[in-house]
């Protein structure tokens, strides 16, 4: 979980991603490709594709971040329909940046 939070700061703020997380990342996407559904796949894949776009907005990164957590949740059987989209990640963030994502 470490690697992943380190990935996600990475793709708000830029900041450098260690070489042990880097590694933790693949380790965790080799499993992802034998035991991933194709929806966490997908929405991993547009992730990591889109997260540097430099016209993203750094809502639209977090979301990203979202829609993967909803999807790895839905795998596991909880039923997110009562959750607007944001809310899942938004646990992990305060104040301003909270009133960001979730508006």
């Amino acid at each position: 979980m470490d690697a992943w939070w380190q990935l996600l700061d990475s793709g708000v703020t830029g900041a450098h991603i260690s070489q042990k997380h880097l590694q933790a990342i693949m380790d965790a996407k080799r499993e992802m490709m034998m035991f991933a559904s194709a929806d966490v796949i997908r929405l991993w894949n547009e992730m990591e594709a889109d997260v540097e776009r430099d016209d993203l907005s750094p809502k639209e990164r977090l979301l990203y971040f979202d829609r993967v957590l909803r999807a790895m949740r839905q795998d596991l059987g909880y039923d997110d329909s009562g959750l607007k989209e944001g809310q899942v990640f938004a646990m992990t963030i305060r104040g301003d940046d909270k009133k960001v994502l979730l508006n």
